[in-house]
């Protein structure tokens, strides 16, 4: 049998080398900004002998307990680059010319700065504006993203380009809190001028090599980690805890660069950075990014991810397929409840079985078909989906 509803939409390691536009290094030690604070021992560097390089420069060696302020100091801008966090079997002039495709896009990434005042209903006498530092990115038509936890409850917003020390003032355009997503603009011209926006690419594949950048909690410089894709697929996003499309890389975290743009190899931004757990970075993938400028730009305001108001199980168990009654050759999932106040109330019941959605075919353990022979969350049909549009479900 198959039905076709309008879906609803939900409420809502190691020193690194350097690529610099000068023959200059900024301090790349992420925890010392300031000239008062101490030098980082001897423990935070594992290796003996640490090599660091200008793009016009020869090599320089520092010794393990060397600091960088030490030798070199800098007011210009810098790229750091971090160790790899998979094996590279590339050669030297690929790895240029990838250092080189990064350098075209420094411009465009950013430093967000959001003035917040916390809530305090008990003695609202005593808020006070505190200050977050994350990172953005610029794309075209005159847009900036940023993660939507970076301008949450905020009362200014800031934006710095890597290339200046001016500071631009931001009006929030639209937030998605589900995707963990801010769209800013900034009125004044110059900000805009001989900035080129960054381009989207496809979703990378496990293993695939990734660029993660961002400015650094309190940094001034742009870092750039380089790693591999570790897993892609459904995950649950901490802002929201919608279960959502997205990526892992193993990398180092920290805070600031929440919201920087992460590269593949062809310098295309696959993704946002969005949060961590355990040792690995959880990625937004560019898909998930455009399908909220698009939903923006159609709507003039965010109107939410749809999903299908159900909760499901799997059927793996030969045993429970031939008590449901299966065909040899059906494959789907169970539906174990039908929220009320959505379409699909009206049409699906508990104990319905979900063959296919839109004519792709749903297996026993939930997955669809997804990219390079990959299976994914049947959900990720869903969350394609614009509110007000049509899925023809086959149960």
């Amino acid at each position: 049998m198959s039905s076709s509803l309008i879906i609803k939409s939900s409420s809502s390691d190691i020193i690194p080398s350097f690529l610099c536009k000068s023959n200059k290094l900024s301090i790349i030690d992420e925890f010392i900004n300031d000239t008062n604070k101490p030098k980082p021992s001897a423990a935070k560097f594992p290796n003996r002998m640490v090599l660091c390089s200008l793009s016009r420069s020869s090599p320089i060696t520092l010794s393990k307990s060397s600091s960088v302020r030490d030798l070199v100091s800098s007011l210009g801008h810098t790229i750091v680059d971090w160790a790899k966090d998979c094996d590279s079997h590339g050669n030297d002039e690929e790895e240029e010319e990838e250092e080189a495709s990064m350098t075209s896009f420094v411009d465009a990434i950013v430093k967000v700065i959001c003035g917040r005042v916390e809530p305090n209903f008990a003695f609202p006498w005593k808020m006070e504006q505190e200050e977050g530092c994350r990172s953005g990115f610029i794309v075209s038509g005159r847009k900036v993203l940023t993660s939507a936890g970076a301008v949450d409850l905020h009362q200014e917003v800031k934006l710095k380009k890597g290339n200046c020390d001016v500071w631009y003032t931001a009006t929030v355009l639209s937030v998605a809190f589900d995707t963990d997503l801010a769209i800013l603009t900034v009125n004044d011209d110059k900000f805009w001028k001989g900035v080129k926006p960054l381009e989207f690419g496809d979703m990378p594949a496990p293993g695939e090599k990734i660029t993660v950048t961002g400015y650094p909690h309190g940094a001034d410089y742009v870092s750039v980690i380089k790693g591999c894709v570790s897993g892609v697929g459904m995950k649950r996003y901490a802002i929201s805890e919608a279960n959502l499309p997205a990526f892992e890389v193993k990398v180092p975290w920290n805070l600031g660069k929440v919201g920087g743009p992460v590269f593949n190899g062809r310098g295309k931004c696959v993704g946002m950075i969005l949060q961590h757990q355990d040792d690995k970075v959880g990625v937004v993938p560019a898909e998930s990014i455009k399908h909220f400028i698009q939903d923006f730009d159609k709507n003039g305001a965010y109107t939410g991810l749809p999903i299908l108001g159900i909760k499901w199980q799997k059927m793996e168990s030969s045993s429970f397929q031939l008590f449901m009654k299966m065909g040899h050759y059906q494959q789907g999932v169970l539906i174990t409840e039908v929220m009320p106040n959505y379409p699909e109330f009206e049409i699906l019941k508990p104990y319905d079985i979900i063959l296919s959605i839109d004519g792709i075919s749903i297996n026993n353990d939930g997955t669809v078909p997804f990219q390079e022979g990959q299976r994914i969350e049947f959900s990720y049909l869903i969350a394609q989906k614009y509110k007000g549009d049509k899925i023809v479900i086959t149960y």
